[in-house]
């Protein structure tokens, strides 16, 4: 296999390659980085932002309280066929708190 071959099946399954590596992003094709700000677009006991704290491996904390974690199944969230179709990032947690301070 070619490393463009490898490149388009990656993006078939929702993974994009940038350089070298891979990135997960939402379904508008924003990366999603550590410190993004995303809705799920369903609620999670009330709850639809989070904030992506770590990517290797994932972790993601509620928006409202970055000290609870996300307590599902992480990889759920960024299963390619389904939920990074309905992720959208709404921001950054970094620049929420320079602008807010």
């Amino acid at each position: 296999m070619t490393r463009e071959t490898i490149k388009e099946q990656a993006e078939l399954l929702g993974i994009n390659v940038v350089s070298n590596s891979c990135v997960l992003t939402d379904r508008k094709g924003e990366i999603i980085r550590k410190g993004s700000i995303i809705d799920i677009n369903q609620t999670v006991n009330g709850q639809r932002l989070f904030v992506v704290t770590e990517l290797e491996p994932l972790e993601v904390s509620y928006a409202y309280d970055l000290n609870k974690r996300y307590e599902y199944d992480k990889n759920e969230l960024v299963d390619k066929d389904v939920s990074l179709k309905t992720i959208d990032v709404k921001g950054n947690i970094y620049d929420y708190i320079n602008n807010c301070c």
